[in-house]
Formats: structure tokens, C-alpha cells, sequence
């Protein structure tokens, strides 16, 4: 067999194609010293939730309250599901009211009045999941 030979653009580009695959792997020194985002997690069961449809538009919000922030009363034409990320925050549905500290939720039903607030010195932090049926997210209702 007679010798094969590559071609010189060959012997070229071989070095720097690994020269940048062993860029991408391995870290800059920058990069190393970063600390990832600080990333909260939650596991609040909602039970008997049901979608407005086989498809469905779901819409998350997060919304802060600074210590002794209080919302406006809103009315949700569809349910909400409610869980607090951080601090403590009072919701009121309807005449009950409940204090959810950080990790806990609960699902506020389609026609409850809504008030939430924060009465403790912290700031506190929420996230609410709504469930809408396709086209409608323009309903979802922003607490001031």
C-alpha cells in the first residue's frame, strides 16, 4: 500500500480543533470562582387540580413583598396555586385567613376574594402558578 498522505490544511486544522475542544471543556479560571445562583426549591402538593383543557397556558409569576407590603383584594376568575419562596406572608381568602411560611402553598379556588400581605420585618417572596385555557393570559390578575 503506497503511503496516504493528508493533505497540509488537514495538519492544520487537526491541532486547533482539539486545541478548542479542550477549551470548552475545561473551566476558565474566572468561571471557577463563581459561585452558582443561589436557587431555592419547593415540593407543595396541590391536590385535585384540573386543567381547563387538553392544552392549557400556564402562567408563573414571582412576586416580592417588602415587610409590611399589602396587596389589593383580587378576585381570580380561574384558581391560583400559591407558594411562598421566602419570608412568611398572610393570605386571606374570603373571611379565612392563613400565615404560610417559606415552602408552604395553597390553592386559592376560581371566584375567592384574594388579599395578601407581609406583617413580619422581612422581605417575603411568591410564587403563583395559574392555569388558563389557551388565549386567555391576559386575565391573569397582577396584585399591586
Amino acid at each position: 500500500m503506497a503511503n496516504q498522505r493528508r493533505p497540509p490544511f488537514i495538519k492544520r486544522v487537526l491541532p486547533l480543533a482539539a486545541l478548542l475542544l479542550l477549551a470548552a471543556v475545561l473551566p476558565l479560571g474566572s468561571a471557577v470562582a463563581q459561585q452558582p445562583p443561589q436557587q431555592t426549591s419547593f415540593n407543595v402538593p396541590f391536590r385535585s387540580v384540573a386543567t381547563p383543557g387538553a392544552t392549557f397556558d400556564l402562567v408563573q409569576s414571582v412576586i416580592d413583598f417588602n415587610a409590611g407590603a399589602k396587596a389589593t383584594t383580587n378576585t381570580a376568575s380561574v384558581p391560583n396555586y400559591l407558594t411562598v419562596l421566602e419570608g412568611e406572608l398572610t393570605v386571606q381568602i374570603g373571611d379565612k385567613s392563613e400565615s404560610l411560611a417559606k415552602g408552604k402553598g395553597l390553592a386559592v379556588p376560581a371566584g375567592a376574594a384574594l388579599t395578601m400581605s407581609n406583617t413580619s420585618p422581612a422581605k417575603a417572596r411568591l410564587f403563583v402558578s395559574t392555569l388558563l385555557p389557551v388565549g386567555e393570559v391576559a386575565s391573569v390578575p397582577q396584585p399591586t
